[in-house]
């Protein structure tokens, strides 16, 4: 069962993670899989802040932190090809 206090976090930052998300991916799909991935990386580490203020930016920072580690780096192989 998720605890009241995430729930309530659920219900205030959503849609501004969504739209967050939306710009970044591009993609209504891939915003709402990041948006629950954030969610999901939130409850496994806990909140650990009190002040709603940090909670959002922390919220803000993981789904930003997510998206970079699942899209593709750039020039992957195309530096290594110019040391060659």
């Amino acid at each position: 069962m998720i605890a009241p206090r995430f729930n309530q976090l659920i219900e205030l930052y959503y849609q501004p993670l969504f739209r967050f998300a939306a710009a970044l991916c591009g993609t209504p799909e891939a915003a709402l899989t990041l948006t629950h991935r954030t969610f999901h990386q939130a409850r496994e580490r806990g909140v650990k802040s009190a002040t709603p203020a940090h909670v959002k930016q922390w919220l803000f920072t993981l789904l930003l932190l997510e998206f970079l580690e699942q899209r593709p780096r750039r020039g992957s192989g195309r530096e290594s090809a110019d040391f060659a």
